[in-house]
């Protein structure tokens, strides 16, 4: 479920002052203020949404990557890099690695884009790495 605890409470509490107090007593102020959360919620989804999907188009055209080979303590390695996707207000882009175990991922904002550095603490060749991506609003309301 795309949604977050703290966007669901939004919802909850925007539906009850909707229909729990701004339609039986006719009050247009309440109507409108859930009417503004809603309208929140609704960009927060569109806007992942759209993340999403522009995430997943890029990952497709990126070139399949060869054997990677890590030496302990051998300083920082950048191995994948993103845009920013800048005309997509709040968004929010961040990933770890689900594997190989054993490394410091981080993700920096640079002018470029956003930009993976990799700590090795193990050594090793690798064939793969899988990836956790995670796209979230500014606020915290939707995470997918």
């Amino acid at each position: 479920m795309p949604i977050t605890n703290l966007g669901l409470a939004v919802l909850v509490f925007a539906s009850f002052g909707y229909w729990g107090l701004g339609v039986p007593r006719i009050d247009y102020v309440a109507q409108f203020v859930a009417s503004l959360a809603f309208a929140m919620i609704a960009m927060a989804f569109l806007s992942c949404i759209t993340g999403v999907y522009l995430l997943r188009r890029r990952l497709a055209e990126l070139p399949t990557p060869k054997a990677i080979l890590f030496e302990a303590k051998r300083g920082y390695a950048t191995i994948l890099e993103l845009p920013k996707f800048k005309w997509v207000p709040t968004m929010e882009l961040s990933w770890d690695w689900v594997e190989p175990r054993g490394f410091d991922v981080s993700v920096q904002t640079q002018a470029s884009g956003l930009i993976e550095v990799v700590e090795a603490w193990d050594r090793g060749a690798f064939e793969s790495i899988r990836r956790r991506f995670v796209i979230e609003d500014a606020f915290g309301l939707v995470r997918f």
